[in-house]
């Protein structure tokens, strides 16, 4: 069983991404702000490595606990993650993929298949105006 999502941090969002090793992830795309909270929850079966890619396709620690271009997921809820405002900027598109095996340093035009389907999320403001007024 999953656990909860602990309390959130006054005005940003958190967006769940439910991601399993041979599955498209749900959904497959989100919309984030850049100071929102990210959780992965791992479907059932093997844990999986979630490798990131930067805006410009080339694996990247884009979450701030993140090393070595990955994160190590356990089956359930794994998070929150936030951005690394180091690598991460407004208007980025980010992409990862659950996979055992490490990918290619690029994928963008390699003609390499990943393991999985990737998802995405789009960077598309500095800080949730919604949440930041409650």
């Amino acid at each position: 069983m999953a656990e909860p999502a602990p309390a959130k941090r006054v005005g940003t969002t958190s967006h769940t991404i439910i991601v399993s090793l041979n599955g498209t992830p749900n959904p497959e795309n989100t919309d984030a702000a850049l100071s929102d909270e990210i959780y992965f929850n791992v479907n059932p079966g093997p844990a999986v490595d979630l490798w990131t890619y930067d805006n410009d396709g080339d694996l990247n620690n884009i979450f701030a606990s993140q090393t070595n271009n990955y994160e190590a997921l356990k089956v359930g809820l794994n998070g929150p993650y936030t951005f690394n405002t180091n690598v991460v900027s407004v208007n980025d598109s980010l992409s990862f993929e659950a996979n055992s095996n490490p990918p290619d340093e690029k994928r963008a035009g390699s003609g390499t298949k990943a393991v999985s389907p990737k998802g995405t999320i789009k960077i598309t403001s500095h800080t949730d105006t919604a949440a930041a007024r409650k």
